[in-house]
């Protein structure tokens, strides 16, 4: 599978999660899958970076089978301001820190 230069950010809502080892296990089940990068696994979700929609399936597949119920927030702020922080300078680091 070709990997687009433009990876969609994708949100993911995570039913069945409640300690740090259900997040370690959601992190090893997705860490293999071809087209997804990992960005962030906490307890309820997780954001991922996704090449293409098969690669979306397959990861959701991938946490169902794990045990949990896995589904994708639509239009999720922090999606969004993953690809935004992506495209743009917005999330560069400071060069300086910030006045208080």
């Amino acid at each position: 599978m070709a990997t687009p230069t433009n990876p969609t950010p994708v949100s993911v809502r995570i039913h069945g999660m409640s300690c740090g080892h259900c997040v370690k296990i959601i992190a090893e089940v997705l860490a293999p899958l071809p087209g997804i990068t990992v960005r962030l696994v906490a307890i309820g979700g997780a954001i991922l970076e996704a090449a293409d929609s098969t690669a979306r399936d397959t990861a959701l597949a991938a946490i169902r089978d794990a045990g949990y119920e896995a589904s994708v927030e639509k239009d999720s702020l922090i999606a969004r301001g993953a690809q935004e922080c992506r495209d743009g300078p917005e999330c560069a680091e400071p060069t300086s820190p910030r006045p208080r």
